[in-house]
């Protein structure tokens, strides 16, 4: 039985039929050292074949491939247990990468013909799992391009990785993004965490010349039982604008800051603006939620 085992298998390998010839493999004698050889070379040679479709976009063929391997999971080394780890998480981010791509082209065809709240919900959607810098940034430069009456969108905290490239923390300060829906207005939010005074979040992404804006709005709620206090900075990094404020609602609420109510400090300048800063007067550590970031232009 063995040897018959051995020969069908032996045969398998030759025609390329990796997954048979692991199946005859197992009912032979998975102990003894000639099957183990063929067992590990049959396995080799299917874990190629599945990397060979992937890198050729035949995504569906490769994950039928890695399925099999993983039922033949108690025959793989530890380092075979990762290198499969690794290819099955990079299928992942290729299939996640081309269900985003399909969006963002179908958002932008609905924008194309006027269809702007489908466009943006799509947009939205796409946004909240992709971990794609190029997609990422597409999807972005299409929901800033949407015409909004609250102004030009400048930080959603849509994507994790839209946070990671555009947000900095500072001295025990966190941002994360939030998908409760109690605390979103529009795709996702971010829960900011501020320990003290000297923590603090900066928003990067924001226009050099704010002299043609006359308002900036977002969407806060607070976390805690008692009120965040909060202090906005928008400057050059040496001057600034500062407008100190307080959040107590339990859910999003909309924050309206007409910009000739920040106070300057130093040689502050609207037209030369690198950062907008959240921070806190202290003393203890504040969490609050934050949507929907936005300039509004000035009306003629």
């Amino acid at each position: 039985m063995r040897s018959s085992h051995l020969h069908l298998a032996d045969k398998a390998l030759a025609e390329g039929d990796y997954v048979r010839a692991v199946e005859l493999l197992e009912k032979a004698s998975p102990t003894d050292p000639e099957v183990q050889r063929m067992l590990q070379s049959s396995l080799h040679r299917l874990k190629i074949a599945g990397a060979r479709e992937m890198t050729a976009g035949r995504w569906t063929v490769a994950e039928g491939i890695f399925d099999v391997l993983t039922g033949f999971q108690h025959r793989l080394s530890p380092a075979q247990k990762a290198e499969m780890e690794l290819l099955t998480g990079e299928l992942t981010r290729l299939r996640g990468m081309e269900e985003s791509d399909v969006k963002i082209h179908a958002a932008t065809s609905m924008a194309a013909n006027g269809l702007q709240a489908e466009a943006r919900h799509l947009a939205y959607e796409a946004m909240k799992s992709c971990e794609d810098a190029h997609l990422v940034g597409r999807m972005r430069n299409l929901l800033q391009g949407f015409p909004h009456p609250d102004g030009r969108l400048l930080l959603g905290f849509d994507s994790p990785y839209e946070v990671r490239l555009f947000c900095r923390v500072e001295a025990g300060a966190s941002v994360e993004v939030n998908t409760d829906p109690k605390f979103i207005h529009q795709g996702c939010s971010a829960h900011i965490h501020l320990s003290g005074v000297g923590s603090k979040v900066s928003l990067l992404d924001v226009p050099i010349d704010w002299s043609g804006y006359s308002e900036l709005n977002f969407w806060m709620g607070s976390k805690g039982r008692e009120k965040a206090e909060y202090i906005i900075m928008v400057g050059d990094g040496k001057n600034w604008f500062t407008f100190y404020g307080e959040t107590s609602s339990k859910t999003l609420q909309q924050v309206r800051l007409p910009l000739d109510i920040f106070c300057p400090e130093g040689e502050a300048d609207w037209t030369s603006i690198k950062q907008l800063v959240l921070t806190t007067p202290g003393p203890g550590p504040i969490d609050f939620y934050l949507d929907e970031v936005r300039l509004k232009l000035k009306e003629d």
